[in-house]
Order: structure tokens, then C-alpha cells, then sequence
């Protein structure tokens, strides 16, 4: 078994190709059963860029940013809106009009792209009633969004490019902000357990809860307002993850469906404004997942005490794995992987030994 140094494994970065993706059927709801159960993690809306760097020909931040650094645009408001609107024909059933605290939970990351994002979001979610519209002033629902910490995303720059810039970006530098999302921070098992895990228990402790009639209050609808390391941290926990930057406003949905007195779980990624969703399948389980399968599959990224497991320290002698989609690997780097560690042959895996820092 060949063993690679941290530095080494940094090179990956230049290996995840933005064009090299699988096609991934659309989310259409057929034959699906009844969705009656739903948790929602999106990434924020287009936004400013979070500060300024040296010769920045956008460093006017009155002119090109009038909101302020890292603020939500108005492009990012008219995404969640849409996305909202979306949401709302899709979950209509499980919804009413008018928002109740029973049916519908939003939480946040504590800043202000994401606030900002959420509640672009129930605008669309959740439009003005008859109610609303007697009121001159108020032509809107007024809906609560809790919020609680969470890692800062790092993200690249919204605007074209100067020219000394383009052979930096896109790629490689998109390339390099992946791996920091992708394998740093959910590339191995025990990362995932620390990073998406979390939320991942959340989700499933609502859900089976939900089934099992003890869901206090009985909600529909739980919303998760973040940002794309969240995004692909989930999405990557789950061996869905296709190694592609998380466009703005992205939403993966994690769905309890009924069908044939069955329950089951679906998760679609909704990575445009305009398309339909993409339904994902998991590795080892059909797109259409039976809830027991769903459960007993994410058992491994599940932490079971989140402060003993965080207070592990790394030492030296210590061999991680990292898992890399396939698809964006090139010929020339083959010999750098083992094998294909699922099946259908969709990652590879590159393996490093921790040294003592000097």
C-alpha cells in the first residue's frame, strides 16, 4: 500500500474536473409515492464577495457592493424566491397557505447571507394570503428563522474575472476551494461522522420520528439555511457527491414518502433554479430507499457522542483514506489510487500516513 504525505494529497484538488459528471435522472415524482415528510438543506444565494484583495479592480465596495462585503444580492433574493415557489408546489399538500409553527421549521447559520437567503426563501414559500393583503402594510407573512453556528463557508468571487486572472479561475483555483470542502473537511469516515453526521441525526430522528406519530410538533417541513461546504459535507456523506462546485441556492431534500403502506426515503439535489431535481440513489439501495435501508446505511457517519469524538486527538503513525469521484481522476494519475472501494467503480481511493509536525 503506497502512503502519501498530507502535501501529496493536496495535488487531488487538480484532479476534480468541473465537465467530467454523470448524468443524473430527474426528480418527476413518478412512482414514487406520496411525499409526507421532507427536510431541506440549501446554500445561500448569489452574494458579494466576503472582502477585497490587493490591485482588486472591484475594491470600490459602494459601487460594486452596495449591500457590503458577503451580503446576499439581489440575484441571490430572485434565486431563493424562485426556489421558494418551487418548494411550494411540491409540498403544497403537506403545507397550508398560511405559516403555523407546527407545520414549518427554518434554521440558519449565523450570518447574514444565509438569514438573508431564508427568508428570501419562504417569500416564495410561503406568499402573502387574503389575510395578508388587507393589511396595506404588511403584504407579507411575518415567519420566524432560528439560527445557531456553523462552520463559514469560504467562497470564490461572483463577478468576470480581470484578465491576469483566468489562468487561475475558474480552475485551478475552483479546484482547490473543492478540496477544502470535499476532502478536508468529509473525505473520510470519521470526518463525515464529525461534520455532517450531526445534522444527518437530526434529519433521521425527525423522520422517524414523523412515522412513528411522535414528532412534538407535528411538522412537514424542516429547512436548513447554509452554505456549500454544508452542501457537499451532506451530500458527500452520503457517496452522492459528484465532485462539482455547489452552485448558489442549491438544495438537497431528504424525503419520507409513503407507498403501498411502505415508508420510504428519496434525496434529490435541486442544483438549478430553472430544472428539475436530480434524484440521487445511494450506493447499496434503490433511488426509491426503504426507510429501514436508509437508516442502517448512514449508521457508520452517525456520531454517537459528538464531544468524545471531537476530542480525539491525530497522532502520528495514524493512516486516513480519502475517497475521490472517479469520473474526474485522469489517466496519467491511475497510479496514484487503489481501487475502486464501491462497486459501480464511481471513487477511488488515495491513502496518506500523519507525521509528527516539526
Amino acid at each position: 500500500m503506497e502512503h502519501f504525505t498530507l502535501s501529496t494529497v493536496l495535488l487531488v484538488a487538480l484532479l476534480l474536473s468541473t465537465g467530467l459528471v454523470r448524468s443524473l435522472p430527474v426528480d418527476t415524482g413518478d412512482d414514487l409515492g406520496t411525499i409526507i415528510f421532507s427536510s431541506v438543506l440549501f446554500r445561500h444565494g448569489d452574494r458579494a464577495p466576503t472582502g477585497t484583495y490587493p490591485n482588486d479592480i472591484y475594491n470600490d465596495e459602494a459601487k460594486y457592493w452596495p449591500r457590503g462585503y458577503g451580503q446576499l444580492s439581489e440575484i441571490g433574493e430572485e434565486q431563493h424566491f424562485k426556489q421558494g415557489s418551487f418548494f411550494r408546489k411540491r409540498y403544497n399538500h403537506i403545507l397550508p397557505e398560511t405559516y403555523n409553527v407546527n407545520d414549518t421549521y427554518v434554521r440558519s447559520s449565523n450570518i447574514d447571507r444565509t438569514l438573508a437567503s431564508a427568508r428570501a426563501h419562504l417569500a416564495g414559500l410561503y406568499p402573502p394570503t387574503e389575510r395578508n393583503l388587507a393589511q396595506p402594510n404588511i403584504n407579507f407573512q411575518v415567519i420566524p428563522i432560528h439560527t445557531t453556528d456553523m462552520v463559514n463557508d469560504k467562497e470564490l468571487y461572483n463577478l468576470s474575472v480581470p484578465e491576469w486572472a483566468n489562468s487561475y479561475y475558474p480552475q485551478p483555483l475552483g479546484n482547490l476551494f473543492l478540496l477544502e470542502s470535499f476532502i478536508a473537511a468529509a473525505g473520510t469516515e470519521e470526518l463525515q461522522r464529525l461534520s455532517t453526521g450531526p445534522l444527518l441525526k437530526e434529519i433521521i430522528a425527525n423522520t422517524l420520528a414523523k412515522v412513528n406519530g411522535t414528532l412534538s410538533p407535528d411538522r412537514g417541513l424542516y429547512i436548513y439555511s447554509a452554505h456549500d461546504s454544508n452542501v457537499v459535507d451532506l451530500l458527500q456523506g452520503l457517496d452522492v457527491f459528484n465532485g462539482i462546485l455547489v452552485p448558489y441556492a442549491s438544495a438537497v431534500m431528504i424525503e419520507l414518502r409513503s407507498k403501498a403502506d411502505e415508508y420510504f426515503i428519496t434525496v434529490s439535489y435541486k442544483n438549478s433554479t430553472e430544472l428539475d431535481p436530480h434524484l440521487l440513489q445511494l450506493p447499496g439501495c434503490d433511488a426509491l430507499c426503504p426507510l429501514d435501508s436508509f437508516v442502517e446505511l448512514t449508521k457508520p457517519i452517525i456520531p454517537d457522542d459528538l464531544t468524545t469524538e471531537c476530542a480525539e486527538e491525530v497522532v502520528a503513525g495514524q493512516e486516513y483514506h480519502f475517497e475521490i469521484p472517479a469520473a474526474a481522476i485522469l489517466p496519467e494519475w491511475e497510479h496514484c489510487f487503489q481501487q475502486p472501494t464501491v462497486k459501480d467503480g464511481r471513487f477511488h481511493r488515495i491513502s496518506f500516513t500523519t507525521k509528527n509536525h516539526k
